[in-house]
């Protein structure tokens, strides 16, 4: 509200979020009418108008969970999915829970989540240099898959699918649960 410069931010322009031992901040969304504040063991909700006394700040209560990768971030009107130290975690806002089933044995904490995409009417994709993990609404289950290659990203074309770049080469997700003949190398 006041007019800082780069070099100075005036007292009334920060907000100190949560304490050190909570870790740094790792990301930031909307959710609701709430500003999530994302730190690596933590995870705060900014409410109210962003101006100086019209809000207010307050810990999610997650038992040490925060988000260890801001591209692992997936929001929607009602939650935010991340990836927590061993797991996909879902937030409201006020709460904190795994997301699906337990995947924390195929979770590397050491490989963080370099993407991930909302595939309208069928799922969430969190990739992370070796792994991909698609949540799939109609089965309700992860299934994840080695050798998918998304080091230059992943979009959604024009008819929603979703499409995964490497370099030159692009790998499009077929919308039917068959591989017709060759194996796919992929956990369930």
């Amino acid at each position: 509200s006041e007019g800082d410069y780069g070099e100075n931010i005036s007292e009334i322009n920060r907000q100190l979020i949560g304490d050190t031992y909570d870790g740094n901040i790792s990301g930031m969304c909307r959710v609701k009418d709430s500003l999530i504040v994302f730190k690596n063991k933590s995870l705060y909700a900014v409410d109210g108008v962003l101006l100086p006394g019209e809000y207010s700040l307050r810990k999610i209560e997650s038992n040490l969970i925060g988000c260890i990768s801001h591209k692992s971030i997936i929001t929607t009107e009602q939650y935010a999915l991340f990836q927590g130290s061993d797991n996909i975690y879902v937030t409201n806002g006020f709460s904190i829970k795994e997301f699906g089933d337990d995947i924390s044995p195929d979770i590397d904490s050491s490989k963080l989540m370099r993407s991930a995409i909302i595939v309208p009417m069928e799922g969430y994709i969190f990739w992370n240099n070796t792994k991909t993990f698609f949540y799939n609404y109609d089965h309700n289950e992860w299934f994840i898959w080695n050798n998918i290659d998304a080091s230059s990203g992943m979009v959604i074309d024009n008819e929603g699918n979703p499409i995964c770049f490497s370099g030159a080469n692009c790998t499009e997700f077929v919308p039917i649960f068959n591989d017709f003949g060759s194996a796919i190398d992929g956990m369930i």
